[in-house]
């Protein structure tokens, strides 16, 4: 359930991105392609997706710092303390301790940790991505 509406919400906004790069990519660029005998998979995979590689890149740079952070309200309204075992996330883990059980120190030690464990690997993917395909953030 949660993975079918985490879809859901983002299916529209990644849309109106990857559209947007579309759109930058030439027409002339399909046209020789075109020309030179390429069908409609070929003129994806050596056209359209080299073309849109850097929204790509730089939408799984943005998106990998958030991985521990899968959303706190929508996981928090779908569980009950009969699934916390299985259902838990760092999110609903903070609110139960630093909130309900008032522990405020550990619960902001266990958020700095989490977000000390997404900048690195923000900043891991990035060095990678500028690596491999000259495309970065920074």
């Amino acid at each position: 359930m949660y993975v079918i509406s985490q879809v859901w919400q983002t299916l529209g906004w990644g849309s109106i991105l990857y559209l947007a790069a579309l759109t930058n990519i030439d027409d002339t660029l399909y046209e020789a392609a075109k020309m030179d005998g390429a069908n409609r998979w070929q003129q994806m995979l050596h056209v359209t997706l080299p073309g849109i590689l850097p929204t790509i890149i730089t939408m799984l740079v943005l998106n990998v710092g958030s991985v521990l952070g899968v959303g706190f309200e929508k996981v928090l309204l779908l569980q009950n303390p009969l699934v916390y075992s299985t259902g838990d996330v760092v999110s609903t883990y903070l609110y139960r301790v630093g909130i309900l059980s008032s522990n405020f120190s550990y619960a902001t030690a266990i958020g700095i940790f989490e977000a000390i464990i997404g900048l690195v690997l923000v900043l891991g993917s990035n060095r990678i991505s500028a690596k491999i395909t000259k495309t970065s953030l920074w």
